[in-house]
């Protein structure tokens, strides 16, 4: 079938981008901080030994060509379904595989908070002088793309009612999947908002990052988290406003095309922004002065 076969292609591109193609580019990042700005110099970045950080790079290493593996096999066994059945390749194949695929960065973060954790117990005796800078969200992201967020969820929960309207009443005079799909985006963009919140007002993970580092990377987090519930809603209203026009065999492969622009923002548009401009990694040399603590 001619959309199983374009299925194939973005499934592909999927394995690449998630498995392949972020993993080098977190690798890469860690390797050369490892080498430009050794713990030597940069004590107050390190605190284990450096064994620990080329150790968790090879074990994420290892953990992405797994699941690359894992991946190809399930590319091909699906291929072979194909030449025997008919049909379209199941819709939540491309969402299970990518939250096997954002384990190893699941993980990865999860350690981070254990890294920061422990630079915050390194650094006890630290003084740091307080700076009262109150922050807004409007400060941190445009106020049109905010505008453009809320809009896009109305506008996907309308776009729902409307094309559905003629199911039976479940809950709030919505059919019983309109009614849950406007639950899961609530749900969805509530967690955006705390992620957002977390990042604007939540206590400070390195203790020494430079002020304007912090700002700059809290507007690369919110402003990510922004512009995936403006996916989210755009995927849900092309999903639903097509409901009608018999293309429902490509819900897989919109499926998978929405799963790679969410790791896109979420993580490849993060870390090209960070490389283009780096760090003041100068507060981690051993006489470094305090940081400045904002609020």
């Amino acid at each position: 079938m001619q959309e199983n076969a374009i299925f194939y292609l973005v499934f592909a591109v999927q394995l690449l981008l998630l498995s392949y193609y972020i993993p080098r580019l977190v690798m890469g990042r860690v390797e050369r901080t490892l080498r430009d700005h050794p713990p030597e110099t940069y004590p107050k970045m390190y605190p284990l030994p450096r064994e620990n950080y080329e150790q968790g790079n090879r074990r994420y290493r290892s953990m992405n060509l797994v699941i690359l593996a894992l991946g190809i096999a399930l590319l091909t066994a699906i291929g072979i379904w194909d030449r025997n059945s008919e049909g379209p390749v199941l819709e939540t194949i491309p969402v299970i595989f990518f939250l096997v695929q954002m384990l190893p960065m699941i993980l990865l973060e999860v350690s981070e908070w254990s890294y920061y954790r422990q630079m915050r117990q390194a650094d006890r005796k630290t003084k740091r002088s307080a700076v009262l800078r109150p922050r807004k969200l409007t400060d941190i992201v445009s106020s049109r793309l905010l505008v453009a967020a809320a809009v896009l969820i109305a506008a996907s929960i309308g776009v729902d009612l409307y094309v559905n309207q003629h199911i039976p009443d479940f809950a709030l005079g919505m059919g019983k999947g309109t009614f849950l799909r406007t639950v899961n985006m609530l749900v969805v963009n509530a967690l955006f908002a705390f992620i957002i919140g977390w990042n604007i007002y939540g206590k400070r993970l390195d203790p020494h990052i430079n002020e304007n580092d912090r700002v700059r990377q809290m507007q690369l987090t919110v402003r990510s988290m922004v512009i995936m519930s403006i996916v989210f809603s755009v995927f849900m209203i092309i999903r639903e406003g097509t409901d009608d026009l018999g293309v429902d065999q490509y819900q897989p492969v919109l499926m998978s095309i929405y799963v790679q622009v969410i790791a896109y923002f979420s993580i490849v548009s993060r870390l090209n922004s960070l490389n283009k401009d780096p760090i003041d990694y100068d507060v981690y040399k051993e006489d470094a002065p305090a940081t400045t603590q904002g609020c």
